[in-house]
């Protein structure tokens, strides 16, 4: 967005780039320490904007490693014959007992699934919303301290480090995703610590009370130097 607006704006404008927010209040806490293998997907049942259709696929693989595994998806649809596809594609995959599709949930219902989650999973697509965005999900997935997999697409690799405070897949690579879930749902210990400083990257980055002050000063600022 500010490279589309830098033509368009004085030269020597000032700008204030303020990334997505999080009431890091509201969303509860990592209560899934233990060594289960739940799954949480939320959002849009979408493969153009979310990539779920390459999610399933990539837990197709974990699924035949880990039997106890489960894939949470909470959301709906908003485009027709988004369903029916995921539905063909877990179908396909004989997934039908082991990915749950929870359809629309209330807020409280959606921090739970959140909260409780051994993983929390986003293979965003390549596109162009995907390239131009950070998606506000992972805001909030972040703030439970759970640990994180997504992909390396947009916004995300300039907050996110492979390995250190999220697992970054490639994008549209269901291999490279299951073996990003495989890691986290396996190497707990590593996963723990990775949530964390996933959590701590919410906090300095996207807390809605960091972002208020760095806009107050910056507007100050513009009134001081007026």
């Amino acid at each position: 967005l500010e490279d589309f607006l830098q033509p368009l704006i004085r030269r020597h404008a000032r700008q204030l780039q303020v990334p997505i927010i999080v009431d890091m209040d509201e969303i509860p806490r990592s209560t899934s320490n233990g060594s289960g293998q739940k799954v949480v997907y939320c959002g849009t049942l979408s493969e153009w904007k979310d990539g779920v259709l390459t999610l399933v696929r990539a837990f197709a693989q974990v699924a035949a490693e880990l039997p106890e595994a489960r894939l949470y998806m909470v959301g709906g649809t908003v485009v027709k014959g988004n369903k029916e596809q995921l539905l063909e594609t877990i179908r396909e995959a004989g997934l039908q007992d082991r990915v749950i599709l929870t359809g629309f949930v209330s807020r409280g219902e959606l921090l739970e699934h959140l909260s409780t989650a051994h993983v929390l999973a986003l293979a965003k697509p390549s596109g162009l919303q995907a390239e131009n965005c950070f998606p506000s999900k992972i805001a909030e997935y972040l703030a439970t301290g759970n640990p994180v997999v997504t992909t390396k697409v947009g916004e995300i690799p300039r907050y996110l480090t492979d390995g250190r405070t999220a697992f970054l897949a490639e994008t549209d690579n269901p291999d490279s995703f299951a073996e990003k879930l495989t890691e986290a749902l396996t190497k707990r210990d590593i996963a723990l610590r990775i949530g964390e400083a996933g959590r701590e990257i919410a906090r300095c980055h996207f807390d809605y009370r960091i972002q208020a002050r760095r806009i107050l000063e910056f507007v100050r600022e513009l009134k001081n130097n007026a």
